[in-house]
């Protein structure tokens, strides 16, 4: 199956880019291993690997549980620890510190309305060492590469009944310096500002909606949230992802579709950008059918986004998480999502180039691609990571919905290229349901690996990048 999977998979990038045949030839994703969580059946979330030790942590939110694994051998992760790190909170994500024997977890307050925490852990005893104070609702948290900081995107997500109106907590960042002292953090709380006014953000016009559980609301329902304007309490920071040189981190605010550019020496706000739309053929109906013949307009909205390793580009995953009020594809609104990769210039925020249709396109020809999720937004592009092969830019991308992992290469920033898909389970394209969540790549004696962790299924998919010369 493995073989006649390549073979559709390099067949459709022929048709589709004809010139690039070769290069599809001689650098595959294939998979080589799977990890099953041992009773986490659901919920594993995020990965972060220290690479001086060989070491990954892995999140079970819903548990508050912190695995911890040696990737000594990076195709066979084997079970070291396992941390509770709280009784009853969820935990949002999990970071390993690049050479300190500890990890960071961001909890979530039991009340949505009040702020959540960051725990210091010991990475061998699981002993908690300290704990600081962040935002509202934090959801992701990344150590800078010389491990002098920790930036926590704080969602601020809740939204409650007020009368007539929607009450929901602000967004922030949190900034944490190790600067002076390890044991004794500096810690920053960066306030939002109205950021209605940013071209390319999200505009009252564009007609969105939130869909959400609201607290006073019926809890087995979404309701359609309305959002017209990117004020503290409506602009939702999600990812982190820090420049190599550590002098700024990058924040995507998905719903708000822009990223917020922090300076680490000042803990402020430098930029933020506003990230435009993306307009290409899609498959927008859920018929039973596959056609990419429809335009798409669609407002991008990160999810996970990454920075390249020469600190040039940041790449965003454009999932997607609000709907138009009218409908969710059709119409004169955009669509929310841009089912794309984009490479935007790190330096000015100016688009360089995105996917268009082919991550869609390439999970079709994988047979992956949900067309049930067609009229929303199709293979979902969940999170992504950047890294170099011999001299040249790629990027892995999750695609939540297709249960899949798609490699691209940007050797030509301009002309991504879509080289495989490759699902992340034997049972991908059956239905049954996998959730690509967190990314990370990795490389030992030259080798790249790819490690997916599965929302759905409670495991951890091992893939390998390998070249025609292997």
């Amino acid at each position: 199956m493995k073989s006649l999977r390549l073979f559709f998979t390099i067949s459709a990038l022929f048709l589709f880019h004809p010139t690039l045949i070769l290069a599809a030839q001689s650098v595959i994703l294939e998979t080589v291993g799977i990890y099953n969580f041992q009773d986490l059946s659901k919920k594993t979330e995020i990965i972060s690997i220290q690479k001086s030790t060989q070491r990954m942590a892995v999140s079970c939110s819903s548990k508050g549980i912190v695995d911890i694994l040696s990737i000594t051998t990076p195709s066979k992760p084997h079970f070291l620890h396992r941390f509770r790190v709280t009784d009853d909170r969820e935990i949002s994500s999990v970071a390993f510190h690049p050479t300190e024997n500890i990890f960071a977890v961001a909890v979530i307050h039991s009340d949505p309305f009040s702020a959540g925490s960051v725990q210091i852990h010991n990475a061998d005893t699981g002993e908690l060492l300290t704990t600081l104070a962040a935002g509202i609702h934090p959801d992701s948290l990344v150590f800078s590469p010389n491990g002098m900081y920790l930036v926590v995107a704080n969602e601020g997500e809740a939204y409650r009944y007020a009368g007539r109106y929607y009450e929901s907590p602000e967004g922030s960042v949190t900034h944490v310096s190790f600067e002076d002292d390890l044991q004794n953090p500096i810690v920053t709380q960066i306030q939002l500002q109205d950021y209605t006014q940013i071209e390319g953000m999200l505009h009252r016009s564009h007609a969105r909606t939130f869909p959400r559980n609201v607290i006073g609301g019926n809890s087995d329902e979404e309701s359609e949230v309305p959002i017209k304007d990117n004020t503290p309490a409506n602009t939702e920071p999600e990812y982190v992802a820090f420049a190599p040189d550590s002098s700024r981190a990058f924040v995507s605010l998905q719903e708000n579709n822009g990223i917020l550019v922090i300076d680490m020496t000042t803990a402020t706000i430098e930029k933020v950008f506003g990230l435009g739309m993306t307009e290409h053929l899609a498959d927008n109906r859920d018929d039973g059918q596959v056609k990419f013949n429809k335009k798409l307009r669609a407002l991008r909205e990160p999810d996970g986004i990454a920075v390249s390793p020469d600190g040039k580009f940041v790449l965003t995953a454009d999932e997607g998480d609000t709907d138009p009020k009218a409908s969710k594809v059709l119409g004169r609104k955009p669509a929310g999502g841009g089912r794309t990769l984009s490479v935007f210039d790190a330096t000015t925020g100016t688009l360089v180039s995105d996917t268009g249709n082919q991550l869609d396109q390439m999970a079709h020809a994988a047979g992956l691609y949900p067309d049930g999720r067609s009229d929303n937004k199709g293979s979902e592009p969940e999170s992504v990571v950047g890294f170099e092969i011999a001299g040249d830019l790629y990027a892995a991308v999750a695609l939540e919905r297709a249960n899949a992992i798609a490699l691209v290469a940007l050797a030509e920033p301009e002309h991504p290229e879509v080289l495989s898909v490759e699902p992340v389970g034997p049972e991908a394209g059956s239905g049954t349901q996998y959730a690509p969540e967190g990314l990370a790549h990795y490389e030992q004696d030259g080798q790249h690996y790819i490690y997916s962790a599965n929302e759905k299924s409670g495991t951890l998919t091992v893939m390998q990048i390998r070249t025609s010369e292997q």
